[in-house]
């Protein structure tokens, strides 16, 4: 068995390259980054690999569970104007749980339209697409897809990803294409990641300006999915759902329901007292 001490192993920092430089007498000399010191050693594809399907996981639970407060928040509102006796009992429970909701939704689209280099977001993932055609294109899908059912009908639909596309989905991320992105984008460094001072002075000309409506909401989810699926699409012929499946979205009525049945029994209630009120 060698000893550590028989290596002769040094560890020095190359101020130069800016990376640790491993240097052992059994071995070959290897320079890691400092960043991801593996990185070097494992194949470049395997990476692209590892990061877009991460991309992907992170992306899409942002996206849906930005869809659902979203949706919660619309279901709820119709519910206030449909049973006003029920919520009324409770405004302020309703009032924070409806403003929750918007924030968080909105805090989830600022994730996924983020573009900050460090971070996971759209144009990350369309990027790596483009940027890696040895791993996006007919081979690579039909190799990821293996032999299943309709696989080459699938590597004929997806397998060559469209450029065109790519290049008219990363223009709609830098907020060129509309005014949905770039007042998606002012939210988030005014009001969301914290407060501006100048907006702050005036949050009326402020909200007046950038304030997101529901129709930009949707079309900042939609939009987001729409790129997602096509980079699962390319990736492996995936597409992604956007609401819980058995009817979980509709999980609040079961909450107006009982406040109903408790408001009812409580009427009832009254009615009967009144009817003795007088013995």
């Amino acid at each position: 068995m060698l000893r550590n001490s028989s290596l002769n192993t040094r560890l020095t920092l190359n101020s130069r390259l800016h990376c640790y430089t491993i240097t052992a007498v059994l071995f070959e000399q290897i320079e890691l980054p400092i960043t991801g010191a593996m990185c070097s050693l494992m194949d470049t594809d395997s990476l692209v690999h590892q990061d877009f399907q991460s991309h992907l996981t992170v992306l899409y639970h942002e996206l849906f569970d930005a869809n659902v407060h979203f949706h919660l928040v619309n279901s709820i509102r119709q519910a206030v104007a449909n049973h006003q006796l029920e919520i009324g009992h409770s405004p302020t429970f309703w009032g924070y749980t409806i403003s929750a909701h918007v924030s968080t939704s909105i805090s989830l689209l600022c994730r996924a339209y983020d573009s900050d280099k460090r971070a996971v977001h759209l144009r990350s993932l369309l990027e790596m697409v483009r940027d890696n055609p040895q791993v996006f294109c007919p081979d690579g899908l039909r190799q990821r897809l293996g032999q299943q059912s309709g696989s080459e009908h699938l590597v004929v639909e997806w397998g060559e990803p469209d450029a065109a596309k790519i290049a008219t989905d990363l223009t709609f991320l830098d907020g060129r294409a509309g005014v949905i992105v770039k007042k998606l984008k002012v939210w988030r460094n005014n009001v969301a990641a914290h407060t501006n001072r100048d907006a702050s002075l005036d949050l009326e000309a402020f909200n007046k300006q950038w304030a997101l409506n529901r129709e930009d909401m949707e079309k900042l989810i939609a939009e987001g999915f729409s790129i997602l699926n096509r980079c699962g699409s390319w990736y492996k012929a995936t597409t992604y759902s956007r609401l819980p499946c058995s009817r979980g979205e509709k999980d609040y009525l079961h909450v107006i329901d009982a406040l109903s049945q408790t408001a009812n029994s409580r009427k009832n209630l009254y009615d009967l007292i009144s009817q003795y009120k007088d013995y």
